[in-house]
């Protein structure tokens, strides 16, 4: 009468605690209902207050310590990943609040029209690196917890097949052979690394004399060390990276580097070019690019493991290692982004700072539609070059503006909706709009005195042999 002993032996314990009997009897109805800890833990309080010691041990070897020791173990593992899941959720609510914090502290500025960066919007640039880099180990701390719960699924999945007393032979190989692809990602994540390859084509000093100058004349006016390597890309993207050891970067020694995409030009005046190089050297003057090898190289392996996974065939939702990808991955660009947007606001302030708000606004109405022009423009051309089964370009930047209805009406549209379209929290730079609203908050009080209303191409001699060259890289990557 299991019942009857339990409620004795708990009588015995309440009324007599020094009496080892009651404990050994309280052990065995625990043990009786599975209460394994608890049975071996009354088990052990009997022998130390007195009950034979080789009458506690033939219990203890009869099952009750190794059940004990596999029930403190599943404990243990069932808070860890608690823990884990109860951290993943930590993360994603401080990215949420740190988006917020940093979108007031920004319309707190506008309205006050500062250039540098407040007290507040500084607190909040610190957190965000301490956040990301919390999350960024977060991750490497996850790969045990998600190769523990891939090997729990099999092992119930089989448990059950056990329980049922029937082993489908078929469905066991495939959960096998899933379970060990889904391993594999997820180790071969971890050792997953960059490489260091040159970002574009790299022209000296010596064969654009002009660009470097200018370069050069924009790091004097922001104040910081110019570029060291300049890189032509085919693109219409513009950007600065920094190459090096990362101690390198934190002691302002490592290799500063400029993309300019050459897509970017097209229109674009060389006072224009000043403003937005004088963007970029602000992620320079902030120490925007120091510290970024960190949070790359963690985005770069959940790319890799969410490739792997695909690849695979384990995309799927029973799979917990997808669901961790898909779920770290929007909590890892909610943190990132939102810090690359402040970022952006920051850099513009510089811009502004230098060359005046009401130029710093005329630069980025530029490069907005220059980036659809552009895009537009070789889109169409790669079409042409399709229905004709051909592939090859012509130059592409020097292509004649778009002039039929269609095209006109589907520039005007995505710039309609470029201008209208509101900061969101998975967006990497602020909303057009919101950057231009910055900008006119601001007392125009740049450098507005020299005319450099000369195009940009003037930079560049013999620009229609780099045009050619950044053409056929072009059109590698369209149909490689």
């Amino acid at each position: 009468n299991t019942k009857a002993m339990r409620e004795g032996s708990a009588a015995l314990v309440r009324l007599a605690p020094e009496n080892p009997l009651g404990h050994y009897i309280l052990g065995l109805t625990e043990a009786d209902s599975g209460h394994w800890i608890k049975a071996e833990h009354e088990l052990l309080l009997a022998r130390k207050m007195g009950m034979p010691a080789d009458m506690v041990q033939q219990m203890l070897d009869g099952g009750i310590r190794a059940n004990a020791r596999t029930q403190r173990l599943l404990y243990g593992a069932g808070y860890a990943v608690g823990g884990w899941l109860a951290g993943l959720g930590l993360l994603l609510a401080v990215g949420v609040l740190l988006s917020k914090s940093t979108l007031a502290a920004v319309q707190r500025t506008q309205a006050t029209g500062q250039f540098e960066a407040t007290p507040s919007e500084r607190r909040i640039r610190s957190l965000y690196r301490i956040v990301i880099i919390i999350t960024s180990l977060y991750f490497y701390i996850s790969i045990p917890f998600l190769v523990l719960l891939v090997l729990a699924m099999v092992g119930g999945i089989f448990y059950l097949f056990l329980v049922m007393e029937r082993i489908p032979v078929r469905l066991a190989l495939f959960i096998i052979i899933a379970a060990l692809y889904t391993l594999y990602a997820v180790v071969r994540s971890i050792f997953t690394r960059l490489k260091d390859s040159e970002p574009g084509r790299a022209i000296s000093s010596s064969e654009v004399p002009l660009l470097w100058a200018l370069a050069e004349e924009v790091a004097a006016r922001v104040g910081t060390r110019p570029v060291d390597a300049i890189y032509l890309t085919p693109g219409v993207d513009i950007a600065v990276t920094e190459r090096g050891a990362l101690l390198d970067k934190y002691r302002g020694k490592g290799q500063r580097c400029l993309l300019l995409g050459l897509g970017a030009l097209g229109d674009t005046t060389q006072r224009q070019l000043r403003v937005i190089l004088a963007h970029e050297y602000g992620h320079f003057a902030a120490g925007d690019t120091a510290g970024g090898n960190l949070a790359n190289q963690v985005y770069w392996s959940i790319q890799h493991m969410a490739y792997r996974l695909a690849s695979s065939g384990q995309a799927r939702l029973y799979n917990p290692a997808w669901v961790f990808i898909l779920a770290f991955q929007r909590i890892y660009l909610r943190i990132t982004l939102g810090a690359s947007r402040l970022q952006e606001i920051l850099a513009d302030r510089t811009a502004a700072l230098v060359y005046g708000p009401r130029d710093s606004a005329s630069a980025l109405t530029q490069i907005m539609r220059q980036t659809l022009m552009f895009n537009l423009q070789v889109g169409h051309e790669v079409e042409l070059a399709e229905t004709a089964r051909r592939h090859t370009l012509p130059n592409v930047y020097v292509l004649p503006p778009l002039e039929s209805e269609a095209q006109q009406k589907r520039l005007q549209q995505e710039w309609d909706q470029a201008v209208n379209q509101a900061t969101l929290p998975f967006d990497s730079h602020p909303a057009l709009r919101d950057r231009l609203a910055l900008f006119e908050r601001m007392a125009d009080q740049g450098e507005t005195e020299e005319d450099h209303s000369a195009p940009a191409w003037q930079l560049l001699p013999h620009a229609d042999v780099l045009q050619q060259e950044m053409t056929l890289e072009l059109q590698k990557s369209v149909w490689q």
